[in-house]
């Protein structure tokens, strides 16, 4: 992706407790695109699908089932997995 990809803060299902990186659906399709391009040059016959960012990777439940977190929540070694932040997000706050 881009050298800096835009994130829009920290989210917590409340459904697990999986935190996850906000990011816009716009960006979402981005990485998507760009990992299908680099599948295609390796032979990788496996496409990426912009679903992967629209639910929890913890337990299945959608994006909807966030709500906004304190980045401190996050384990400092978890890997940060990127969600499209819930409808009605508003970005200001």
């Amino acid at each position: 992706m881009t050298e800096s990809l835009h994130t829009l803060g920290h989210f917590r299902c409340t459904s697990c407790g999986h935190i996850a990186v906000g990011i816009s659906l716009q960006t979402a399709e981005q990485l998507v695109d760009e990992a299908n391009a680099f599948a295609a040059t390796t032979g990788d016959k496996r496409r990426h699908e912009t679903s992967r960012y629209l639910s929890c990777q913890g337990c299945g439940a959608p994006a909807a089932a966030f709500v906004k977190a304190d980045p401190a929540e996050a384990a400092a070694t978890a890997e940060m997995q990127y969600l499209v932040a819930p409808d009605g997000f508003d970005p200001s706050l």
